[in-house]
């Protein structure tokens, strides 16, 4: 279970690094701007037992600015013009936690790793 632990952690920290190389790089981008509905899953092998799907209100990239709004858990970020995303992830009664990914052919996949899950982020537009 250690070994696993670590290696999401160091997972989580070469994404993050990534990332915030790629937001610093480029600028925030309009490219993306739109409603999109997130889905967040726990990834079995790098979680605890009891680690749950959960619900993220939708959100909105405007101007690049990603924002969401509603009960549950809460996403805001930026995105880049090369479709990075970085931002935090807000749940009820749970610490702050960076999430970050990326848009490729206009389909969104990223991830978040808490204290006890990883979890996969994936970005739906609205209808």
């Amino acid at each position: 279970m250690m070994r696993r632990t670590l290696t999401a952690v160091s997972i989580a920290a070469a994404a993050f690094g990534f990332a915030m190389e790629a937001a610093a790089k480029n600028p925030v981008s309009p490219a993306f701007d739109g409603n999109y509905i997130p889905r967040v899953n726990p990834v079995s092998a790098f979680s605890k037992a009891d680690c749950q799907p959960f619900m993220v209100a939708p959100l909105t990239i405007a101007k690049g600015n990603l924002v969401s709004s509603g009960v549950g858990g809460l996403l805001n970020g930026i995105v880049t013009t090369d479709g990075f995303v970085t931002g935090y992830l807000l749940r009820p009664d749970k610490p702050r936690v960076v999430f970050e990914g990326r848009f490729v052919d206009g389909v969104f996949s990223g991830a978040v790793i808490d204290a006890a899950c990883a979890y996969t982020v994936t970005l739906e537009r609205a209808p």
